[in-house]
């Protein structure tokens, strides 16, 4: 399964920040690598569910039309909860 991620917000996606010792218009920056993301530029989603702590692996769509990611097991009670179809069973 493939792990959700997104563009980390601190580093605009480039996985590095600039920095500055005053802040503002502070001509006196310097680049350092982003420790938000661990320079990969991408954050990792977690699983929206109650309790749970997995790593997201699928966005559930509710009829309302929001979507929030879940790990795999609590994808499937959300679809139950919000009265959605089940996914279908994969056939490989």
């Amino acid at each position: 399964m493939t792990t959700l991620t997104y563009e980390c917000p601190e580093c605009d996606g480039e996985g590095r920040a600039t920095r500055s010792k005053w802040g503002g218009n502070d001509p006196n920056t310097w680049t350092v690598p982003c420790e938000a993301c661990d320079r990969t530029g991408r954050r990792t989603r977690y699983c929206e569910g109650l309790f749970c702590t997995a790593r997201a692996t699928e966005l559930v769509t509710f009829p309302d039309g929001a979507s929030e990611p879940f790990c795999a097991r609590c994808a499937r009670t959300a679809r139950e909860d919000a009265g959605m179809e089940a996914e279908p069973a994969r056939v490989w």
